[in-house]
């Protein structure tokens, strides 16, 4: 009778193992998931492309925001100064949600 009662614990000791590892690998999936989606929103995000274009150790301004006549699109002007003189860029906003150096295509009536 004994004998059953270790044998009964052994199986509930692998199942346990077995829902862990699934657990464990799809904890692992969304993970990877969660790290990608993180990666993409910061590729996404304005302070990351300001960065990428412009040094990132020198102060940024902001000189001018908005929207687009054509589309609607919104659009940032910031500026920075070095010894060289001053940089200005614009970044415009797509419907992507991701910001770029260069303006969306506006929709046209077809």
């Amino acid at each position: 009778m004994r004998r059953g009662k270790i044998e009964s614990n052994i199986e509930g000791d692998r199942f346990v193992r077995g829902v862990f590892a699934v657990f464990g690998e799809w904890a692992a999936a969304a993970g990877a998931a969660r790290e990608q989606q993180m990666k993409g929103s910061k590729a996404q995000s304005l302070r990351y492309q300001v960065e990428k274009w412009l040094a990132p150790t020198t102060p940024v301004h902001v000189t001018a925001f908005g929207r687009t006549r054509s589309g609607r699109a919104r659009y940032v002007c910031v500026e920075t100064w070095q010894a060289t003189g001053s940089h200005s860029l614009f970044f415009f906003q797509h419907k992507d949600g991701y910001w770029h150096v260069f303006p969306p295509v506006a929709d046209t009536p077809q």
